[in-house]
């Protein structure tokens, strides 16, 4: 459970987040497998994150993954289809973003932890192929050997 200061904190880079994308987002209380969702159809564009199993800090670093992907697709990147490359590319896209972020807000407490994690259990046995070849390139990125050296100082 976090302290007060630490819960506001991390609530106010949540709402600021949720400024800055680009479509809507819900915090739904849905009891299924998935943290976060870009959902894209004929009537609406949103991103649903889950909060059932996540804590806040999980649900901003979900939200920062599931933003990217709004992106790309609202800016008609190369990752945007449906091939496994393309979806490969996309989680990849994903998943940089929040390393980037955990990078770049490393005072937000719990965040290069919850991010170096997230990456580590990416890479297991029991994740997607795509979430598992996206986190192994991930751990060669500069921007993740730096979040590891944050994580000494934190």
């Amino acid at each position: 459970m976090l302290d007060t200061a630490t819960e506001n904190t991390v609530q106010g880079s949540i709402a600021e987040a949720v400024k800055l994308c680009p479509v809507s987002v819900l915090f739904e209380v849905v009891d299924n497998c998935y943290a976060g969702q870009y959902r894209e159809n004929a009537v609406r564009t949103e991103i649903a994150i889950n909060t059932v199993y996540l804590t806040p800090v999980e649900q901003l670093s979900t939200l920062v993954h599931e933003t990217q992907h709004a992106n790309c697709e609202l800016n008609k990147c190369r990752c945007c289809g449906t091939t496994a490359r393309a979806l490969q590319l996309s989680e990849y896209h994903a998943f940089k973003a929040q390393v980037k972020y955990a990078v770049n807000h490393a005072s937000i407490p719990g965040l290069v932890d919850c991010t170096l994690s997230r990456i580590r259990l990416g890479t297991g046995k029991n994740e997607h192929l795509l979430h598992r070849r996206a986190c192994k390139q991930i751990i060669k990125l500069r921007a993740f050997k730096k979040l590891e050296k944050l994580k000494d100082f934190t």
